[in-house]
């Protein structure tokens, strides 16, 4: 793939020291600091995976030019890299970032197969109208880290 501007070939998945932001994660990763969970990676060669919705997938952040990668050095200990068509290859792929009424109607009418909803993700911005914000979701917007993700 040709390089383009702000974006990158590789997709970063970062360790981080400290408890998890969910209970869905494995104990042995909850009691875990980052340089062990590094160790525990590359050991088993695997990433654990975490609940999202219901389902299990593992998150990666997509397409981290070196200022994102920069950045993410001040909150992240280690990152581990893999190319996009590794990635691709193990049934992943990038995210659905769904409008939050859009993500209620689908959800209660239940038109999504698991494995669509493994990849989709409600995008309710700061500029969302706030009729919106309060009937659906806060600010929830992480299109800026342009996930993927590889379903179980």
């Amino acid at each position: 793939m040709d390089n383009k501007p702000g974006f990158s070939n590789f997709l970063a998945h970062f360790i981080k020291h400290g408890k998890p932001s969910t209970e869905d994660f494995y104990q042995d990763i909850q009691a875990s600091n980052a340089k062990e969970r590094l160790v525990s990676i590359l050991r088993s060669e695997k990433i654990q995976q975490q609940k999202c919705r219901g389902f299990m997938s593992m998150p990666f952040a997509l397409e981290c030019p070196w200022s994102s990668l920069i950045a993410h050095t001040r909150q992240y200990s280690y990152c581990i890299s893999f190319s996009k068509p590794t990635i691709f290859s193990k049934h992943g792929g990038p995210v659905y970032y769904m409008r939050p009424d859009h993500f209620k109607k689908q959800m209660f009418e239940n038109k999504f197969g698991k494995h669509v909803w493994q990849f989709i993700i409600p995008f309710s911005p700061s500029y969302c109208p706030k009729h919106m914000k309060e009937q659906y979701f806060s600010t929830v917007d992480y299109s800026y880290e342009r996930e993927w993700r590889v379903p179980s």
